[in-house]
C-alpha cells in the first residue's frame, strides 16, 4: 500500500498511550491498527472505497469470503 506504515509499527506503538480504543485517521493498509490489541477501533481514510472494503468484512466476512474464493481458488 502505498505510504504503508508498516516500517514504523514498532515505532508507532511505543508512541500509543493505553487507552480502550484506537482512533486511527489514516487507516490505509491497517498496519497499526492490525498490530495493536485495543478493545475498539475507530478506523478513517479519504478513500471511500477502502472504508466500504472495510465494512463489508466487517458486517458479512463470510459472504466476502465466498465471493473471494472464486477468484483464488
Amino acid at each position: 500500500w502505498a505510504g504503508g506504515k508498516y516500517g514504523l509499527v514498532e515505532d508507532i506503538q511505543r508512541h500509543l498511550p493505553p487507552a480502550r480504543k484506537l482512533v486511527e485517521p489514516f487507516v490505509g493498509a491497517g498496519s497499526v491498527f492490525l498490530n495493536t490489541d485495543y478493545d475498539q477501533y475507530l478506523l478513517a481514510d479519504i478513500n471511500p472505497d477502502l472504508i466500504n472494503l472495510y465494512n463489508l468484512l466487517k458486517e458479512r466476512p463470510e459472504e466476502y469470503i465466498s465471493e473471494a474464493k472464486r477468484w483464488f481458488v
